[in-house]
């Protein structure tokens, strides 16, 4: 009796103001806590609130006009393509088609003008709305693993100046964490895990092709910033090199033929350079309290010679 008497107690604390999900749609919880709603029959997605009738309205409005269109037209959308409308957070309304088993997004414009958004985009839409997703087509994670193995290839092979962003370790971290999502999808049936390994699949993938497209990967102007002939040290540099390696037993050694060629062109790797100086601090974090303020002071007065002499 008490129990439900404090069942009560707590239903009257609810917010009066909890609107109902219309039929037909299913409300879902990104990963940083936003709402989104899914309509299975219609293949939609929105992040406006369709809980709010004149919403609904206009969502179901567009997609009606647009899909109608299509269809006049007679075009024929890819196998297991979804469309997204959004018409809140835009100046403009957002009508995009997005096919997880194709790996592509993309908008149709006048004519039946195909406008194919940038990979990092797919990758993007999926790490935000992924929830509804029930099944995962092998062409995303053999483009995964295709990605992963061939960066992990690069690391093995030399290729310090690659456009992969992670390194071994990093490597062999976001590995673990895929054949743990793996084992515990195989180990219970469904598609409980499914969201969280398309989440994963596409952090990950997000982060490769921002680099890509950071670094202009295949390009010339890449080509020319990675074969810079960088200039000799100065006796100065040198003699610090030479008092730093006694004290460090030479580890500054590695750091600064980093940053030199981080800092070759500043203009197009700043964004290198940044994740450099992530990447030592995450290095020197290893490192005991006193080896790691030693390094701090010294390898500080070898960057500030450094980046004075550029300058």
């Amino acid at each position: 009796m008490y129990r439900g008497h404090r069942v009560l107690e707590n239903l009257r604390t609810l917010p009066a103001n909890i609107r109902p999900v219309p039929r037909g749609w299913k409300q879902y919880v990104r990963m940083d806590g936003d709402l989104y709603w899914h309509n299975p029959e219609l293949k939609l997605t929105t992040y406006d609130d369709i809980r709010d009738r004149e919403l609904l309205e206009e969502v179901l409005e567009i997609e009606e006009e647009h899909m109608g269109w299509c269809d006049n037209d007679g075009f024929v959308f890819p196998c297991g393509t979804e469309t997204f409308i959004g018409t809140v957070k835009e100046d403009a309304d957002v009508v995009q088609h997005v096919s997880l088993s194709s790996g592509i997004i993309f908008s149709i414009g006048d004519e039946l003008n195909i406008r194919y958004d940038a990979k990092q985009s797919f990758w993007n839409y999926f790490s935000q709305y992924c929830m509804h997703v029930r099944r995962l087509p092998p062409k995303v994670e053999v483009e995964f693993l295709s990605a992963m193995t061939f960066g992990s290839n690069e690391w093995i092979l030399g290729y310090q100046d690659t456009t992969f962003p992670f390194n071994e370790l990093q490597c062999e971290r976001i590995m673990e964490i895929y054949q743990v999502l793996q084992r515990l999808h195989q180990k219970e049936a469904g598609y409980r895990y499914i969201p969280l390994m398309l989440w994963f699949i596409s952090e990950t993938m997000l982060v490769i092709e921002s680099r890509r497209t950071t670094q202009e990967y295949s390009s010339a102007k890449m080509w020319t910033s990675k074969h810079i002939n960088i200039p000799k040290p100065s006796w100065k540099l040198q003699a610090l090199d030479c008092i730093l390696g006694f004290l460090l037993f030479g580890t500054q050694f590695t750091f600064r033929k980093r940053l030199q060629l981080a800092l070759a062109n500043r203009s197009e790797n700043i964004s290198h350079l940044r994740e450099v100086m992530d990447t030592f601090l995450v290095q020197w974090s290893d490192s005991n309290l006193l080896v790691r303020h030693v390094t701090y002071i010294f390898f500080g007065t070898d960057l500030l010679c450094f980046v004075q002499r550029q300058l």
